[in-house]
């Protein structure tokens, strides 16, 4: 085994010695040594979490070493260990529930792994993280246990038949139901192995050696000590041993230390497991020091096969992926783990012969035919006949695309090969594209958007290892481009699916004394997402280069995206420092999150628009004559976006008679049913995403567009270039972008009187257009799905007051924070629910709620669910609390929406005053604070007095319906006379001008459904 320990990172074998019960002398004294010599706390913290053994590591650490630990490692492992702990406690609940009601229906059932584990192994419900629950029945209980689990709300697979259903349950020995609309599962198991395994599993045995026990105030039946270590073995052993597998083998093994080693074996024999068993203890004994006789370590050595497998499993282990499952099919792992000659003919002679849950998945036949004879034929004609052809097949089909796609890659191919006349002009395109791309980076070398547009052209053309070269040179020069960061992995997977051996690594590894290489590899760690060590990274290219821009503005981003508040200061005085400069040392979007002040938006939006180019205009004065108004909205979000689900409405709403609606789609199609939607709103819908800037304006100028509204502005996908062509007569930007373009080519901004008060005109370049009620818009359509979901489900107090702010973390800033501490501590019972939006966010602010004297649990978070469900769980909180300086936008209007009061403090800024636009356009301005001392007294209050939140409550349901927030038609009858204004002043040859719209009447009623 010295060979694999060798080749094992420190890291990993740090992890091994933490993943311990109970760690002795000599563990303890192995963990100061590798932690003297040095780790990478980052690369340990992520292997820990993703080995599901952050907790148990944590909490050896802490004891052995807390001094060693930097406190964001601890406090990492203490908000893990209270989630795991939040998640197995409301797991073992929803299984003693289950284990209740089938008692009550006269079936006996044992639980085992799972949540039971976490009590017999670690004692502890956070120490260990497991799966769905899993329940062990008598085959005859099966159909009063699957009524019974119905009756609960758990559903069999939809997918499939009953009969198929049932037949697969026999094929696996076991089979997984979802609770409906929970996404809670449990796996009911008739038998421990699949059908092909030749082992002899005395059933009989486990029931009659099973007992009662105590578990967190429930009693509950389990197995026998000695019989739960032979399921935990044959359970791991089936999927050849993950490293939690292992580890809770070890820890069962410590925390039982009378187990009766003469029985397991004895026990073992007949059944066929033996050598399951002796691996097993191998396992537990060698990497998590497990204490077994010498008997069994004897045995270990006797039997010749337990060394190979141990150091395979191991080798898994080292390149983090679990070894190949071997249930139902044939494996050589699965063989050699049988017992005796005549049960691995067995295991053979079935696993040839019987079919696998997959044959009869893809094969449905009449409920009466539905058997396992039936699928016998099917079972080998698949496997014998159909499965060489089929992977023949896919090799000459894979060798053919490789000569076409070599082909396809040059001019010359298109004469030759026989394609149809639409790859034919696809292919054109992408060397027209191709063409134009090339000139563009020979004209300027420093054009990333020109870098990263050939190398989509040439991932499209399949030549990935230049589109990756390309992408390289786009990084080079704007490292921080999450768009270009996700097209290159796109290419290097798609390179390595066409070629085995890839030398490009997706995460680069950085020059330690370059600056650029340390930023170009933070850019790749913030498109992961892995912001703390982007800011690590960040760091350290400005220890080489302190005036690096690039680096600073990704650091400042990590830390505003993590809520991480302990460099604020610097971060904003290095901010301000940088804008006197005329330094874009930061985006506008994430400006306003630090910021209250219109005039500084105002010089980084300027900042960041002299980065665009300015090419000659192309449209020059011309004047169109259409029967309709011809508007196009362009945008990149026109899927299941916050965006597109606030103005699909107005969309549909548009009057076809007045006004000729194009779609520019900058964004790719992900098939959504928004999509659909939005598509089939649009008289032309034209998908862009693979075009430049100059092509898509020139495709806007040749449509002859008299107005074109960017609903991106300085978010999402943005691509300003295009408008930097003047491609319309007006160009106006509308809904995404909650401030000044600071741009000349964009002429109006549409707002409304609160948002950009008369006294803030001066910041913006644009001409505002001032809508009545609010600017933004909201689709009526909207579902709001019944949910019978509890506060219980999703782990919030059944009395207590709910806060809540569903908002992206990044516009928690350090003074609302406080705010909302005070106001926990003012109500003992509350909690504070949050958005999940990522796990560094989560750990910093409970670390800061801990810091001002909260529990860090009365902090809750919410996971991303899908929109419905979103919707559907409003109606658990209390109160919605909005954020400064940046205020909730669609956020706000999910909210109010679905029922629930948002209390709002007005900020000096667009993005601080959105929602009091919202509030006083659906009649709640009592809900507008005018200062955070006013909306702490507002929030109090309410949280006291359940009337007067009840009153509150009803006033927003019933002005639902009735005032102007969520009346679509009114919305976009004001969106069309603004239009009409703006294209009538260019007509008249009129400049650009501030104007205000009159209401529209109100045209329909829109109750939410």
């Amino acid at each position: 085994m010295a060979g694999s320990k060798k080749s094992m990172t420190r890291e990993f074998r740090l992890l091994l010695a933490c993943a311990r019960v109970l760690p002795t002398r000599e563990d303890e004294a192995a963990i100061r040594g590798m932690l003297i010599h040095g780790i990478d706390w980052t690369l340990f913290a992520r292997t820990a979490m993703e080995r599901g053994l952050a907790a148990l590591a944590g909490r050896t650490l802490n004891c052995v070493t807390p001094d060693m630990m930097p406190d964001e490692i601890r406090d990492a492992f203490r908000a893990n260990v209270d989630q795991t702990r939040q998640k197995n406690r409301a797991l073992f609940d929803e299984l003693a529930r289950v284990i209740e009601a089938l008692a009550d229906n006269g079936v006996e059932a044992i639980p085992f792994n799972g949540p039971v584990l976490s009590f017999q192994a670690y004692g502890d419900l956070g120490l260990g993280m497991f799966g769905d629950p899993r329940i062990l029945i008598r085959d005859l209980d099966l159909a009063r246990t699957m009524a019974t689990l119905g009756g609960l709300g758990y559903e069999r697979n939809k997918q499939l038949t009953v009969a198929q259903l049932d037949l697969v349950h026999r094929l696996q020995g076991h089979e997984t139901l979802l609770k409906k609309g929970r996404g809670v599962a449990i796996q009911l198991s008739t038998r421990l192995t699949p059908i092909n395994m030749a082992l002899d599993i005395d059933y009989a045995g486990l029931w009659r050696r099973a007992r009662g026990t105590a578990f967190g105030g429930r009693a509950i039946t389990t197995l026998s000590a000695e019989d739960d270590l032979l399921v935990l073995a044959i359970d791991n052993g089936n999927d050849l041993w993950r490293v939690e597998g292992a580890c809770g083998v070890a820890a069962f093994i410590g925390s039982h230390p009378n187990l009766d080693w003469a029985a397991i074996l004895d026990r073992a024999r007949p059944q066929g497991c033996l050598r399951i068993v002796l691996l097993a203890a191998a396992l537990a004994r060698m990497y998590f020091g497990a204490a077994v006789p010498d008997a069994i370590t004897a045995a270990e050595c006797d039997d010749p096969t337990i060394e190979p497998t141990v150091q395979r499993v191991m080798a898994q282990w080292l390149v983090q992926e679990p070894a190949a499952s071997h249930r139902n099919r044939l494996s050589f792992d699965g063989l050699r783990l049988h017992d005796g000659a005549v049960r691995r003919v067995r295991y053979v002679a079935r696993t040839l012969a019987l079919p696998g849950p997959l044959h009869v998945a893809r094969n449905p036949f009449p409920g009466l035919f539905t058997s396992l004879l039936a699928y016998i034929p099917v079972k080998v004609a698949h496997d014998i006949a159909l499965l060489p052809l089929v992977r023949t097949y896919r090799y000459v089909r894979a060798q053919a695309e490789r000569l076409r796609d070599a082909f396809a890659s040059h001019e010359l191919g298109l004469i030759v090969m026989p394609v149809s006349a639409e790859t034919r002009l696809r292919l054109k395109r992408h060397h027209a594209a191709r063409a134009n791309a090339k000139r563009a980076v020979a004209a300027d070398p420093n054009n990333a958007a020109a870098w990263h547009r050939l190398g989509n052209v040439l991932s499209g053309l399949k030549r990935h290892k230049a589109a990756i070269a390309c992408y390289d040179k786009a990084l080079a020069l704007t490292p921080e481009n999450r768009t270009i960061w996700r097209d290159r992995g796109a290419a290097i997977h798609a390179g390595r699916r066409t070629t085995a051996n890839s030398d490009i690594n997706e995460d680069p590894a950085p020059d330690p004394q370059d600056a650029d290489a340390w930023t170009f590899r933070a850019g790749f760690l913030l498109a992961a997402e892995r912001f703390r060590e982007a800011a690590a990274a960040s760091d350290c290219a400005l220890s080489i280069n302190p005036q690096h821009l690039v680096a600073a503005r990704i650091g400042i981003r990590c830390r505003i995206s993590t809520c991480d508040w302990r460099k604020r200061e610097d971060d904003e005085r290095r901010v301000a420092e940088g804008l006197r400069a005329g330094l874009h040392i930061v985006t506008p979007f994430n400006h306003r999150a630090i910021s209250d002040s219109e005039a500084q938006n105002l010089i980084v939006a300027r900042l960041w628009a002299k980065s665009i180019p300015r090419p000659k205009a192309l449209w020059r004065g011309e004047s169109y004559r259409h029967d309709r108004i011809r508007i196009a909205y362009l945008s990149a979000e026109f899927h299941d976006h916050a965006t597109a689900v606030l103005i699909a409405g107005v969309f549909e709403h548009h009057d076809r008679t007045r006004f000729d609606t194009t779609a520019i789609s900058l964004g790719s199609d992900n098939g959504s049913t928004m999509r659909r939607r939005i598509k089939a709103a649009f008289d032309r819908f034209i998908e862009v995403q693979a075009l430049s800037d100059a092509e898509v304006a020139t495709k806007i100028r040749e449509t002859e567009i008299d107005i074109a509204i960017d609903l991106n502005g300085q978010a999402g996908g943005t691509r300003p270039g295009i408008l930097a062509h003047r491609p319309s007569p007006v160009q106006t930007s509308y809904l995404g972008n909650c401030g000044t373009m600071g741009a000349p080519f964009v002429d109006y901004i549409i707002a409304d009187q609160i948002v950009i008060p008369s006294n803030q005109v001066r910041h913006y370049t644009e001409k505002v257009v001032y809508l009545p009620n609010s600017y933004q818009c909201n689709d009526s359509r909207r579902f709001i799905p019944r949910s019978a979901t509890s506060r219980a489900d999703v782990e919030l107090p059944e009395l207590g007051f709910v806060f809540c702010c569903f908002n992206n973390n990044y516009k928690i800033a350090p003074q609302v924070f406080d705010l909302w501490m005070r106001l926990l501590k003012a109500c003992p019972e509350s909690v504070l629910w949050l958005l999940a939006d990522n796990p560094y966010a989560m750990l910093n602010l409970r670390r800061e709620a801990a810091a001002r004297g909260v529990a860090p649990e009365r902090l809750v978070f919410a996971p991303r669910v899908s929109r419905d469900g979103h919707l559907a769980r409003h109606h658990l909180a209390d109160l919605f609390l909005d954020t400064l300086p940046v205020n909730a936008h669609a956020t706000a209007s999910d909210a109010l929406w679905a029922g629930l009061p948002l209390l709002t403090c007005m900020g000096n800024t667009f993005a601080g005053r959105v929602g009091a636009s919202l509030l006083h356009a659906i009649g709640l301005p009592e809900l507008v604070a005018s200062s955070l001392a006013e909306y702490e007294a507002i929030a109090l209050a309410l949280a006291r007095d359940a009337e007067a939140l009840a009153r509150v409550k009803t006033k927003l349901v019933t002005n639902r319906s009735t005032a102007p927030l969520f009346d679509t038609a009114r919305m976009t009858r004001n969106l069309e006379t603004a239009y009409t204004t703006m294209w009538e002043r260019t007509r008249r040859g009129e400049p650009p001008e501030s104007f205000m719209v009159a209401s529209a009447l109100k045209l329909d009623a829109h109750d939410p459904k």
